[in-house]
This record gives structure tokens, sequence and C-alpha cells, in this order.
């Protein structure tokens, strides 16, 4: 809204001189001009202009916060469902080792609770695979290390083309060094599922990668080789 009037001196808004008489004021802008430079225009879109690049910012940070909101909530639910599975995954593990336990007569509290202790290790090992057959680099234990994983990044590699290096948690050998014998690498991940496709993976060269067992399993194993 601008209403015309004449008074005490005030300046232009448009061209910045004494505006005493002719003059016209936006009550919108709260300015100043004189009828002759009057365009309401100038003073209010630039205003509207000012409000817009002072709003810009805040949308900006507003929707990087929904961004980071939304990526927290989706991790959280992969946690939650990765949880879920595990549940499971232990649910069945412990009545698999109960009804082992049970077929040999073995009853009680002592079954429950080793049979939850199995099954727990069970899941644990299910993210580690042994490595067997990879030559050992003769040297100080820093280098023996970095070769090893130099070794087993490039095998894992031709089995899943995919970058896994941040997937690889863990890389050691296992057992004292024997002259002439290559000792087994254990290596952890951070997902089961890696694991499986290197189990089903053939390398060649005598090298194999096999499921980290628990004693229990290993010893079930032997009685099954034995008894064929």
């Amino acid at each position: 809204m601008a209403y015309s009037q004449q008074g005490d001196k005030v300046f232009c808004f448009v061209c910045g001189n004494p505006a005493v008489k002719k003059r016209i004021y936006c009550s919108d802008c709260s300015v100043w001009s004189h009828l002759s430079c009057a365009d309401k225009k100038k003073c209010c879109e630039q205003n509207v202009q000012t409000s817009d690049n002072d709003t810009l910012p805040n949308q900006e940070n507003l929707v990087q916060t929904i961004n980071s909101l939304s990526a927290i909530v989706n991790d959280m639910k992969k946690v939650i469902e990765e949880l879920v599975t595990e549940n499971k995954k232990l649910r069945e593990e412990i009545e698999h080792v109960k009804s082992g336990k049970q077929q040999t007569g073995e009853s009680g509290p002592e079954v429950e609770e080793a049979a939850v202790e199995e099954a727990v290790e069970r899941i644990h090992r299910s993210h580690n695979v042994i490595i067997r057959g990879v030559p050992e680099y003769q040297g100080e234990a820093a280098q023996q290390k970095q070769a090893d994983e130099e070794i087993v990044m490039n095998l894992i590699k031709s089995a899943i083309p995919s970058d896994l290096g941040q997937s690889v948690l863990n890389l050691t050998r296992l057992g004292k060094l024997i002259p002439n014998r290559c000792r087994i690498i254990k290596v952890e991940f951070n997902n089961p599922n890696i694991v499986k496709k290197l189990i089903r993976h053939r390398f060649g060269n005598n090298i194999f990668f096999n499921t980290d067992l628990t004693r229990l399993q290993q010893n079930r194993a032997f009685a099954v080789r034995k008894a064929s």
C-alpha cells in the first residue's frame, strides 16, 4: 500500500535525493520516493528477493538435516534387521545343539547352558573363513603380515570382484611356525554372506577356503569321516 504526502524532508529511496514535495510512501517497505521516481516494484521486489535469499540457506540446511536423519534411520533399520536375523539363527543353533545332545542322552540345565554357548560361538565363527595352502613369507612379522594381506585380498577379489576392503576386520596366521609347512590363515569379516560366497568358490593351486568350525563341529566332522 502506498500514499502521497508532503512535509518534513526525507530522502528518496530510488534516487537518494531529498524528497519534500510530491513524494510517495510505501508502507510495505517503509520507504519514501519522489512521485517521478516511484516504482513500487523496485523496493518491494528487492525485499522479496532478500527474503528469498535469507530463506534459501535455511532450506538447504533443512534438506541436509532431513537427509542425514534419513541415512541414520536407514542404518538403524539395517542394524535391526541384522539383529533379528542373528537372533533367529541363534535360536535355530540352540535347538540344533540341544537336539544333538538329547540324542546322546544328555539333559539338564548344563546342557541348556552349553547349547547357548555353542550356538553363540557358531554365530561368531560364521563371520570367519579359514584359508589353507597360502605360502608364508620369510621375514619380519610386519613384512609377513603385509604379504599375507596382499595375497589374501587378491584371492578374495578373484572370487568377489567388488571392493571388500572395509569388510575385512582382521587377518592372522594360526599356530606355531613349523619349517616347510604353511600355517592356516583366519580372516574375520563383518558379513557372513561374504564367507558363504568364498567357501563356494574354487581357487585352485591347492588353496582352500573353509568354514571356521567349533571344537564340537570339528569332532563331529571327524567322526563322520572316520565312520565313512
